[in-house]
């Protein structure tokens, strides 16, 4: 998972663990990564209100929590961690129940 991914990062960044990539440049891909996930995500049609409120609601923990890493605060960049993967663990359901009820009514056609 990409949260888990920035989380190594950060904690490699912060307490100075020696690491043999580029510990910035990794971050920004994932970063890059989820937003262009994130984008996609928010521009399908199919989406329920209920989904669209959730990507918004995603969105807005994911900024907080980016914007945390680089105030080294290891306590506030967890606690934010946390809030996101709650947030996805929600969204990640609603979609799964969206396209679930979907291929549902596909199948009975």
């Amino acid at each position: 998972m990409l949260t888990q991914k920035l989380m190594k990062l950060f904690f490699i960044r912060c307490y100075k663990v020696p690491y043999p990539g580029k510990v910035d440049e990794e971050i920004m891909e994932i970063i890059e990564t989820f937003n262009e996930t994130h984008i996609m995500l928010m521009g399908c049609p199919e989406n329920t209100e209920e989904v669209r409120k959730s990507i918004s609601t995603v969105q807005s923990a994911w900024m907080n929590f980016i914007l945390s890493i680089n105030s080294m605060n290891v306590d506030h960049v967890v606690e934010l961690n946390s809030i996101v993967l709650v947030q996805m663990d929600k969204l990640v359901t609603q979609l799964v129940d969206q396209y679930s009820l979907e291929e549902d009514v596909l199948t009975a056609m």
